[in-house]
């Protein structure tokens, strides 16, 4: 678990979550059912959150917030192909954004252009692809020009059609350790729905940008409702909550287990040391040296850590098929992890050992021989 945590940690979320905040709007009903009201209010929230004082880029985004549970997935065809059988249809996530989206986020722009001010209802429909999307949908073909037809339907009986204007990295939409969905951007001004979310990236203090964004926000409307306001490096870190905890919680019974292994070992080999103090005073009178007598019950110990690390390896090598979902870029079986425990627990077995063997060293052969030790 600790292995994986630390894969997870190392890996690439596709946006750069320093100098960013986010929040989510949920705009009610039924102030906001018309699509002209939605576009309204998401060009006049960025318009007023770009004229804070250091923000660099703003976004509104529908279903488009990284590392959330929110998504949105619709049917699709593309332009010149034969039409999928129904049922069959392939399938991709859609997101609604805003020009000041993808810059806000740091996303990175690989071919094409982004959107733009151009890009609002009425002009020529246009969406965005990430690499994913590319890939799995336009393996040996440039996806640029293409026409995809969405699985939105108007009352005419047309459906929602966009032209493919540019490519984006790949990010990770709900969890860093899932692979990142193929995804298909479109211009929320060309398709507004009912959900806001908006990331802000500046070069000021983070706090002050937030406290004005609230500002500017009841300022657009009152009673609109603001929650989850956090910086994105926070975003991050609450997406890995729950592998942290699973680790903590397993690291701490760990810890706890090797303690109550050591105090357990050295009860063990301290009490067999007790018993066999005139068998270690003959041996001394004998001739046997201190190191000698070190050696001895120290071996001892280890031959039982040996015995006992190698039936845990087996115990443990069954025990952690239940971990597999549990774990992110790091095998159940692990050999570099089932070793370094192994040699850890014997390390421990070791100083447990090493305790009463010293204690052992010291006895005085004529006192041992008495039974007065």
């Amino acid at each position: 678990m600790v292995v994986s945590f630390g894969e997870l940690l190392h890996v690439d979320p596709g946006f750069n979550p320093k100098h960013a905040i986010a929040f989510n709007l949920a705009p009610p009903s039924p102030k906001y059912e018309k699509d002209a009201a939605l576009r309204s209010l998401a060009n006049t929230l960025v318009e007023r959150i770009q004229g804070i004082p250091g923000v660099t880029a703003v976004g509104a985004s529908a279903f488009g917030q990284p590392l959330s549970s929110g998504n949105f997935w619709l049917s699709f065809d593309v332009e010149g192909r034969p039409k999928a059988r129904p049922g069959e249809e392939p399938a991709m996530r859609i997101a609604m954004v805003t020009p000041g989206y993808v810059p806000a986020l740091g996303l990175k722009l690989i071919r094409g252009r982004l959107f733009n001010a151009e890009d609002r209802e009425g002009a020529m429909r246009v969406v965005i692809l990430t690499q994913a999307a590319a890939h799995q949908y336009f393996p040996h073909e440039d996806p640029i020009g293409k026409k995809i037809i969405l699985g939105w339907g108007f009352a005419n009986g047309e459906f929602w059609t966009g032209r493919v204007v540019g490519i984006i990295g790949d990010f990770k939409q709900s969890t860093l350790s899932n692979d990142s969905d193929p995804q298909l951007l479109a211009p929320y001004d060309q398709l507004p729905i009912g959900s806001l979310s908006v990331v802000i990236r500046s070069t000021k203090d983070l706090g002050a940008v937030a406290a004005a964004a609230r500002a500017k926000v009841h300022e657009v409307d009152p009673d609109l409702p603001l929650y989850e306001l956090q910086t994105m490096e926070d975003v991050v870190s609450a997406s890995v909550a729950q592998p942290r905890f699973y680790m903590l919680l397993l690291g701490g019974f760990a810890a706890v287990a090797l303690i109550l292994a050591a105090i357990g070992i050295y009860g063990v080999i301290a009490y067999a040391v007790s018993q066999r103090r005139q068998e270690i005073g003959v041996r001394m009178a004998l001739g046997a040296s201190r190191d000698r007598v070190v050696r001895m019950v120290l071996g001892q110990g280890l031959v039982l850590a040996f015995a006992g690390a190698a039936a845990g390896l087996g115990a443990a090598f069954l025990a952690t098929r239940g971990l597999r979902t549990l774990l992110y870029s790091v095998s159940a079986s692990d050999p570099l992890t089932y070793t370094g425990v192994a040699l850890t627990l014997v390390l421990v077995a070791a100083f447990a050992s090493y305790l009463p063997a010293r204690r052992a060293a010291r006895t005085e052969p004529q006192l041992a021989l008495r039974g007065e030790v």
